[in-house]
């Protein structure tokens, strides 16, 4: 391991220790949001209620959650423990694997991203076309993207295998790229080809898919039906997640070729370290999108909670077993209240996820045919509810 760059220097790390264990809690965090939402969005992936969504895309949502764990361990892992020790003591051989593996993964969560931006994009444009396509066809997609990936690492050996160390900036090490090789001609194409690409696809990816759905909602309103926002904003929360993650760290990468400062100064070291770190917004964010945005994911959390809390599933099957005393109802169940946690209660137990009394549409396959049977479907609802409410005065 090369220990003579001027960033192996400890002074170069974090002085303060108040600052430095303040960005350990912030890692501490990450790391218990993607160990456990990632977790959870892997086992929710295998059920068939969990993501009601096409298949392809929950096809690439696993293989994302797979690439965010993978991040965890070989990312923040170590940095959180370098950050809370001030210094590398994890050894030369995990110090290679971290240095060899980073750039692999953080790839492939990028190249990932894109992918399902596309792919959304591609199904809401071509809801025809999709229909013919399979789970495997996403995992052989998402294969060639694990594949690709593995250049950078097989570059890194080619080149200069022992060409790693610790850097004191990001408390982590990294493969150090001072080969003339690099910088002459891999790190031009390299860039271009991981760096800029990625990102020029996801992010025109997501403003024709918002374009798309604003077109939908204009055409909703005239036809007085409605767009599932919910479900359609997952792909775009998910691509703004890793463009505030992942556009600085890309941006600095590429000016730090043109700005050079002699000591390194605040461009070098303070705005580097902050870029980095980052790029773990794009780590940990995803579970809270997908529990945000798709009510099914939301449905089985919430059944998963309540099985560990089997006090509140007797306490609403208590509530809902009230025998009516001398033909009195009481208030609570005439007015029709309910609370909220035996509702969910309920939800997990008859259905877990089922939604009921609302039109719920795939937003994969949302077209104007979708969009006008939803508005009609809103008015049948509407018209029984009328009559339910009509019977229930009669009744009381």
């Amino acid at each position: 391991m090369n220990t003579s760059s001027n960033y192996s220097d400890i002074r170069f790390g974090i002085q303060n220790n108040a600052v430095r264990y303040s960005w350990a809690l912030y890692f501490l965090l990450g790391i218990l949001s993607s160990l456990i939402g990632d977790t959870l969005i892997l086992v929710a992936s295998l059920r068939e209620d969990a993501f009601k969504i096409k298949k392809f895309l929950v096809v690439i949502i696993q293989h994302i959650a797979i690439s965010d764990l993978a991040n965890t361990l070989t990312f923040l892992i170590p940095t959180e423990i370098s950050l809370l020790t001030n210094s590398w003591v994890l050894g030369d051989t995990l110090c290679y694997i971290r240095a060899y593996t980073a750039y692999m993964m953080y790839l492939a969560g990028m190249s990932l991203i894109a992918v399902l931006t596309t792919s959304k994009f591609l199904i809401l444009r071509y809801p025809l076309r999709a229909v013919s396509w399979s789970d495997s066809r996403a995992h052989q997609v998402c294969s060639l993207v694990w594949v690709s990936s593995l250049i950078m690492p097989i570059l890194f050996f080619a080149v200069d295998k022992d060409d790693v160390h610790f850097d004191y900036r990001v408390y982590n090490c990294q493969y150090k790229l001072s080969s003339d090789v690099w910088k002459k001609a891999l790190i031009p194409i390299t860039g271009f080809v991981y760096g800029i690409v990625p990102n020029v696809v996801v992010v025109t990816t997501t403003i024709l898919t918002l374009k798309y759905l604003a077109d939908a909602m204009k055409f909703a309103k005239r036809v007085q039906g409605s767009v599932p926002w919910q479900g359609a904003v997952t792909v775009p929360l998910t691509s703004l997640a890793y463009c505030v993650s992942t556009l600085p760290y890309v941006v600095h990468r590429i000016a730090s070729r043109y700005i050079h400062e002699d000591p390194p100064g605040l461009f070098h070291l303070q705005f580097y370290r902050i870029f980095n770190f980052l790029l773990m917004i794009n780590v940990a964010a995803n579970f809270y999108i997908y529990a945000l945005t798709i009510r099914s994911f939301r449905s089985f959390l919430y059944s998963k909670v309540l099985s560990m809390v089997p006090f509140v599933r007797l306490a609403c099957r208590n509530e809902a077993s009230v025998e009516v005393d001398g033909g009195n109802v009481p208030d609570k169940l005439m007015s029709g209240s309910e609370d909220t946690t035996c509702r969910h209660s309920r939800d997990a137990d008859d259905a877990q996820g089922e939604v009921t009394g609302a039109v719920t549409l795939d937003s994969s396959l949302l077209t104007s045919k979708d969009i006008l049977s939803a508005a009609t479907l809103d008015e049948e609802r509407h018209a029984a509810s009328k009559n339910n409410s009509r019977m229930s005065e009669s009744l009381v």
